[in-house]
């Protein structure tokens, strides 16, 4: 019974050995946030993973609000689209002359493309914005600092178990059952020949009974 136990507890560490939680990846792309840019695109190449359970980008940017020479001076009020995977996230989403990192939590539709592909497609694009000067004023693409995009992959959390291991799990369980009526069937023969001792007892005692009156 000991070494059934054991056998039993054996199928099951297989089981749960076989299921496994993935760490999330990271991937950056670092930019020189000194100079300001009105467009940028790129590439992440990720890990071939059988599925990705979640996505977040990460865009670290702020926008170039103000410039001035020895005569003139301008303001901006800069603007930005922000698309990954052909889907638009932001449409004219203002700026600030300080540093913010916009996250973005990608779709089930750019999950899907990212398995697939094993790529993250990505830009930043200013859109038409407003602008000023001590003497103009007018429209313009947003000019903006970019510092740093990443992106966070979280992998699927399980990883399937081989049949193999399924089915010794399921040969085990149907050894469980199989012993547990044998145990059962054979706790009937016990109990039924206790009774069957029990009546003849009975039967015996009341006959002599009888005998010893009778004489």
């Amino acid at each position: 019974m000991k070494r059934f136990a054991y056998l039993v507890l054996l199928a099951a560490a297989f089981l749960f050995a076989g299921v496994t939680t993935a760490s999330a990846a990271y991937y950056e792309f670092d930019y020189n946030e000194g100079s300001y840019t009105s467009s940028v695109s790129n590439t992440f190449t990720i890990d071939d993973f059988s599925g990705i359970d979640s996505a977040t980008l990460s865009i670290t940017i702020k926008g170039r609000t103000y410039h001035e020479t020895r005569s003139n001076y301008w303001l901006y009020w800069p603007v930005v689209d922000i698309s990954a995977s052909g889907t638009q996230y932001f449409n004219n989403r203002a700026l600030t002359s300080a540093w913010e990192t916009i996250v973005i939590e990608l779709d089930a539709a750019v999950l899907a493309s990212m398995t697939e592909s094993g790529e993250l497609l990505f830009t930043v694009a200013g859109d038409s914005s407003y602008w000023q000067s001590n003497s103009s004023s007018g429209y313009t693409a947003g000019r903006f600092y970019l510092d740093s995009v990443g992106l966070t992959v979280t992998p699927s959390s399980t990883v399937p178990v081989p049949g193999a291991v399924w089915l010794l799990g399921s040969g085990l369980a149907g050894m469980v059952g199989i012993r547990r009526k044998n145990w059962s069937s054979n706790e009937g023969r016990f109990l039924f020949f206790i009774r069957k001792s029990h009546q003849q007892a009975e039967k015996t005692f009341i006959f002599r009974c009888g005998r010893c009156l009778v004489g």
